[in-house]
């Protein structure tokens, strides 16, 4: 009986013999040039792609992954140790080169879509997608999750942004989308701002376009204005907090 990898194969793959399958991924064991002359490879540690180029040697284009053991990666790429090993994974993944997938074996399993889309190139069919086989880490999960919390609070900063009155949020802290401490930090200069409009302080300033301003230089800082000023909010804000919590 066939199993899902083979209706993938035969799906993906047309009609393509097992010989010229073989063939076709011995061919595919090295980088390809689209992935050497990539800004993005280019930057990474030299560590990181020697652990690439192990992955590489060790992948296996008919399960549509690489697996390979830490020993093994250090034995083969010869570089530091565990923790080099496991930084460059990190690496590696963070820059989109592989997925860590789990695996209940002693070997690490690990997705590299760019070798196949480096197979699918040299086959002149559509590039293969196994990540419905397997289970992305937990690490992943986790990262993920902290992403989607991340969005959520982005979207209240946009929200708060609105409010006051200020068009087109979105673009004005679009670069601090992914940064949840930056975020988090706008959130209070958006409530600073709000009660100095609220309060009728700083009257002598437009305070729509110094929150403006201050983002769109970077100057993403809690004391937003004046110390006298500041601390005239936060005693507000601890009034406010004393209030709802008697």
């Amino acid at each position: 009986m066939e199993n899902i990898i083979d209706i993938i194969n035969k799906a993906q793959l047309k009609t393509i013999d097992k010989d010229t399958f073989l063939s076709i991924a011995s061919m595919c064991s090295f980088i390809p040039k689209s992935i050497t002359e990539n800004n993005t490879w280019k930057k990474l540690p030299l560590s990181a792609k020697e652990v690439y180029r192990t992955l590489v040697a060790n992948y296996d284009y008919e399960l549509g992954i690489a697996k390979t053991t830490h020993s093994q990666i250090l034995n083969e790429a010869g570089i530091g140790g565990n923790a080099t090993i496991v930084k460059s994974l990190d690496t590696l993944e963070e820059k989109g080169f592989i997925t860590r997938v789990e695996s209940k074996a002693k070997s690490h399993h690990y997705l590299m879509p760019y070798q196949e889309k480096f197979y699918a190139t040299i086959c002149n069919f559509e590039a293969r997608d196994f990540s419905i086989l397997y289970t992305v880490n937990k690490k992943i999960k986790k990262d993920t999750q902290i992403k989607q919390v991340t969005n959520k609070l982005f979207f209240k900063v946009c929200y708060n942004l609105s409010c006051l009155g200020i068009d087109e949020p979105q673009k004005l802290i679009d670069k601090y989308s992914s940064d949840g401490n930056q975020l988090r930090i706008i959130l209070s200069m958006c409530n600073y701002v709000y009660i100095a409009k609220e309060k009728n302080l700083n009257k002598d300033i437009n305070l729509n376009k110094y929150l403006i301003d201050s983002l769109k230089r970077g100057n993403i800082t809690e004391n937003i204005f004046d110390e006298k000023t500041m601390n005239t909010i936060k005693n507000i804000l601890i009034n406010r907090k004393q209030n709802i919590t008697e």
